[in-house]
């Protein structure tokens, strides 16, 4: 992954953002440059909002999601770009894929042990089959909602029988 980001010698804005981004292709020729992301960070710069989506997302989401969440019983934290949601009954992730401009879903295998929700990124993960897109955070967190509603239901049905 390229670590290095582009920004504007020439603005007051102090905002860098991926080669690529449509707003980096707006910056006059003579005023591009570029610096890795943790340089930048130091100075004061912040990503952009529209090539770093994830963050951005969560951010403008942040309150209806904990909303959610809290309703919910649900947990959720963002770590390197990657949304990790936990339910009582499992553990998913959330992945931005800018090519598509939709969110993939992941969810956690069984393995028999409690979820380790400080590194739910060193957890194993299967892509979702029946919903492998979501266009946004919330539809991601009602979807896992649902599933864990499911899931519950048919555990119960199982003991019973």
């Amino acid at each position: 992954m390229n670590k290095r980001r582009v920004y504007s010698t020439h603005s007051r804005g102090k905002v860098y953002r991926f080669p690529g981004c449509r707003y980096a292709n707006r910056i006059p020729e003579k005023y591009v440059a570029s610096q890795t992301k943790h340089s930048l960070d130091s100075e004061g710069y912040r990503p952009c909002r529209y090539c770093n989506v994830m963050k951005f997302r969560v951010t403008r989401e942040f309150q209806m999601l904990n909303f959610y969440c809290k309703n919910k019983n649900m947990e959720f934290q963002l770590k390197s770009s990657i949304l990790y949601v936990k339910t009582e009954i499992g553990c998913w992730k959330l992945v931005y894929r800018d090519d598509l401009q939709n969110f993939a879903l992941y969810h956690r295998n069984d393995t028999g042990h409690p979820v380790d929700f400080e590194h739910p990124e060193w957890e194993t993960y299967h892509k979702q089959g029946d919903k492998p897109l979501v266009s946004s955070l919330i539809s991601a967190f009602v979807y896992i909602y649902i599933s864990m509603i499911v899931s519950e239901r048919l555990n119960r049905r199982q003991a019973e029988t």
